[in-house]
């Protein structure tokens, strides 16, 4: 008997009927997102034949520990057990003597206490394996005693475990995803982590681990995502990178990085996030990630980079979004970052580029920042053609010339409009006209030379001094 009908249903206040002990016959039981509450009934282990059991999202459902012990007990067929978002916090993980034919176990926000042992890892057929959200375990990883185990997927973040990843972690060699993120791990990560034969989704953002990333991809590897942000990782970063020709995301920003980034791009074909901003990295861009075609977001801010950006480039064809802002970049801005096919968002300020080399423009960009630079000369008009652009940033630069205020009209989707602090720059506003900018929220005209003052129509705050005006 399957029951799966009841799932996504609203019976609050309606308590967990112990009626339900009586299907003896049922082997699967849906009752997720349905909005019971109350206790769990011990007749629910009557159902010895269950194979599949799901109360997943009824957030009011409270396990008690001879409800649990008993279902254990009886239901000795369980492969699928999903429990997420029930009260299980009376429950202790020392009585977590769960069923040898699980496949898929997920606990995720349960309130589940204490320390974690490894037993839960060793279940001879488990491939699945969830304990994310649990924030009070405060536990430290258990040490991997069985040297064989099938987990492919295994979630334990945001759970509060503390303490260094074990090296035997290793023994898990099945493993294609690992989720150690938002957590309190330290020390650095075990080379024998990065060598795992099936792994292709490992995340370890926001802990404390440290030290530098062990030099030991293997060239048969089958990583796909790599989330190392938000640690204390250091060093320079490994040559063996270069393996990674399957790697679709690399994320290392908010780290401690330093040195060169190395030239390890040609072999990684199929990138497409690449992450390193928020690091100490310096000097030029390697030439190799300039030719990848399938990246879609490239953010290097906050780094020390320097140097001028390549003039002509063979790849960056599906890039959306661009961020070299806050480094120490210079020359001029090359006309491939205006024509770029698929760019929305582009990021350069805070640099020290002097000129802007444009010829065919993407209509396709929406943010222009090039702020806080030392770009010269006039606005070129070619900018009044992108009729998607919402937000330009020119302030802080020193450009100069004569343009009517009118060409911005041009831009339907104009949200912001800043070009403070350009002293030479002057504005012509026809008089008795009223500018009508439907989308405009912001205008920032201080430090600029007026001819006329402008009329807006609408409330859109205008800063011409150190003051802003509604």
């Amino acid at each position: 008997m399957i029951i799966n009908a009841i799932y996504c249903n609203y019976f609050y206040p309606s308590h967990f009927s112990f009626h339900f002990g009586a299907f003896a016959s049922l082997t699967y039981l849906n009752l997720s997102t349905s909005s019971f509450q109350g206790q769990i009934p011990s007749q629910i282990s009557h159902l010895s034949k269950l194979a599949t059991l799901d109360l997943s999202f009824n957030f009011d459902l409270t396990w008690k520990e001879d409800s649990w012990k008993r279902l254990l007990q009886n239901a000795t067929h369980l492969t699928e057990l999903v429990l997420d978002y029930t009260d299980m916090s009376s429950i202790s993980t020392k009585t977590l003597n769960l069923s040898s034919s699980l496949v898929t176990l997920s606990l995720s926000g349960t309130q589940l206490r204490e320390n974690l042992t490894d037993g839960i890892f060793c279940l001879p057929n488990l491939q699945h394996l969830d304990l994310s959200y649990n924030l009070y375990l405060r536990s430290h990883l258990p040490k991997v005693s069985c040297s064989t185990t099938s987990l492919n997927i295994l979630d334990l973040s945001l759970s509060q475990f503390q303490g260094s990843i074990p090296p035997s972690f290793s023994n898990l060699s099945h493993l294609t995803s690992l989720d150690l993120s938002c957590n309190s791990l330290v020390d650095s990560i075990p080379s024998s982590l990065l060598t795992l034969p099936r792994l292709s989704f490992l995340n370890l953002l926001s802990n404390s681990l440290s030290g530098e990333i062990p030099n030991v991809f293997p060239q048969a590897n089958k990583f796909k995502e790599l989330h190392f942000n938000g640690n204390n990782l250091g060093g320079e970063l490994p040559s063996t990178l270069s393996n990674l020709q399957h790697l679709t995301l690399l994320d290392l920003s908010v780290n401690k990085f330093s040195g060169q980034i190395p030239d390890v791009f040609v072999g990684l074909t199929k990138l497409n996030v690449l992450y390193l901003s928020y690091n100490n990295f310096e000097g030029k861009i390697p030439s190799s990630l300039f030719g990848l075609t399938q990246l879609s977001e490239l953010k290097f801010s906050y780094n020390k980079l320097q140097g001028p950006l390549p003039d002509k480039i063979s790849g960056f064809s599906s890039l959306v979004s661009l961020s070299f802002d806050n480094n120490l970049m210079n020359g001029s801005i090359p006309s491939w970052c205006l024509s770029l096919p698929s760019l929305e968002y582009l990021f350069l300020w805070k640099n020290e580029f002097t000129g802007l080399v444009y010829a065919n423009i993407s209509n396709s960009l929406m943010y222009l920042d090039f702020s806080y630079n030392k770009l010269q000369g006039n606005i070129p008009e070619i900018i009044f053609n992108l009729v998607n652009l919402t937000k330009l940033d020119l302030s802080s630069n020193n450009l100069s010339g004569y343009i009517h205020f009118s060409l911005f009209s041009k831009l339907p989707n104009l949200e912001y409009l800043l070009l403070s602090q350009n002293d030479l720059l002057s504005l012509n506003f026809e008089s008795n006209v009223n500018y009508t900018f439907s989308s405009l929220l912001m205008l920032d005209l201080s430090s600029t030379s007026l001819v006329e003052f402008p009329k807006l129509a609408g409330k859109v705050p205008l800063k011409l001094g150190e003051e802003w005006y509604h």
